[in-house]
């Protein structure tokens, strides 16, 4: 097995004897399960003027969740797997091929924590896969693309300074790793990402916010300099 995918058993593994354990003790189940199916169609698969193709999308994704909770925060487990399947896939002649079928998948931990009164943490790191061929916005599609895998962690600290004044730290790192050497030296990506907002009170009852930010975006290209920096500031 892929290590990538030695998390998918993990977490379900923790699902499991979580599971298990409540029924032990004679607690409510730590777990929730769900089911997404939806379907679109269309008569015009491509936009074009003539030569039009219908197509029919169906979609299936179900979901477990496994939860902790106590009186300072909790813990939530994911796991997401989903098929898309397209009724008229577009061919290798047609250009932007798809598949018959499309495999995607999400895994990933949320947790919150008030360690004091006036502090609270959030943590999660979300990781997805997908093996769509195409990616598309609005029904036009937009970049070719390949077999990836996603990873989103995020963490993020609240305090209250005093009853009147707040702050919010945040930050992000995100990588995007596909799977052919071709496309990953030119298409790997990361992206590094944090703000501060602070918050104060009037006495008339309106807030008063100003924040600061700033992200690093990095792409692998050897061969173009696709790298960017931003800084936000704002009120």
């Amino acid at each position: 097995m892929n290590s990538r995918w030695m998390i998918v058993p993990v977490l379900v593994t923790v699902m499991v004897f979580g599971t298990l354990v409540g029924a032990e003790e004679g607690a409510g189940r730590p777990w929730a399960a769900a089911l997404t199916v939806g379907a679109t169609a269309t008569d015009n698969r491509d936009g074009l003027d003539q030569d039009k193709e219908s197509n029919v999308d169906v979609s299936v994704e179900p979901r477990v969740d496994y939860f902790l909770r106590s009186d300072q925060g909790a813990l939530n487990l994911f796991l997401a797997p989903a098929l898309k399947w397209h009724s008229n896939p577009r061919s290798q002649e047609e250009g932007d091929p798809q598949n018959d079928v499309e495999l995607f998948g999400r895994v990933g931990v949320d947790v919150t924590h008030r360690p004091t009164r006036r502090m609270g943490i959030k943590l999660g790191d979300t990781l997805t896969y997908t093996d769509d061929p195409e990616i598309t916005e609005g029904g036009a599609s937009v970049r070719q693309s390949a077999s990836h895998l996603l990873n989103v962690g995020y963490g993020q600290v609240g305090l209250e300074v005093t009853p009147k004044v707040a702050a919010l730290i945040n930050g992000q790192v995100t990588t995007k790793r596909y799977e052919e050497d071709a496309v990953a030296d030119y298409e790997d990506e990361d992206t590094l990402s944090g703000d501060l907002a602070v918050k104060y009170l009037m006495g008339s009852g309106f807030n008063v916010l100003a924040f600061a930010g700033y992200a690093d975006f990095e792409n692998k290209s050897p061969d173009w300099d696709r790298g960017s920096q931003l800084a936000s500031v704002g009120g």
